[in-house]
């Protein structure tokens, strides 16, 4: 098995629908929309190229993680950060540590790129692994209702959400969502 980690690259595209469709079909908390939001994203302002990750095995993709810009607001102060969204490997493919290095890579690009601070929705099991701490302790929410403990966030400059808090303000594309 031979695993590789990089940039989605043009020609992508298809593969990484068709594995979105694969990898949410059997996950009970998805509007099964995934793939849709990923073509919304990609035309929208926030989309950073280089966030938008794929894991191949044998050329092969079986994992994704996009990031995308956000702005974190309290009253007069914004602040940016990055949203993951959406995140996966196929069925056959996790356990595997692939999900651990696309996140690795995320968070090692986005530090490159200069952001500070990292936000997501998703399985307080998986993400706690990763470092993601539950965003209220830290005083930053969700611009929608969310379960407490699925919302978290992680520094990518250690003590970021330290200092930053506020609402949430994600791309106008997740609004359809």
């Amino acid at each position: 098995m031979t695993l590789s980690i990089g940039k989605e690259k043009v020609g992508d595209g298809r593969e990484i629908i068709e594995m979105l469709i694969k990898a949410f079909e059997d996950v009970e908390y998805s509007d099964k929309k995934e793939h849709e939001l990923v073509e919304a994203l990609r035309k929208s302002e926030n989309y950073i190229p280089e966030l938008s990750i794929v894991a191949k095995v044998d050329n092969k993709i079986v994992g994704y993680i996009l990031c995308t810009e956000v702005n974190i607001i309290n009253g007069e102060d914004t602040n940016k950060a990055l949203a993951i969204a959406p995140f996966a490997v196929l069925p056959e493919y996790r356990n595997e540590k692939i999900g651990s290095k696309m996140i690795k890579r995320a968070f090692t690009k986005a530090n490159k790129l200069g952001y500070k601070g990292i936000v997501v929705l998703g399985y307080k099991s998986i993400f706690e692994k990763y470092g993601f701490k539950p965003a209220w302790i830290y005083d930053v929410k969700a611009p929608f209702d969310v379960p407490e403990d699925n919302y978290m966030v992680k520094d990518i400059k250690k003590g970021y959400f330290d200092n930053v808090k506020g609402i949430v303000e994600y791309a106008e594309a997740f609004k359809n969502f």
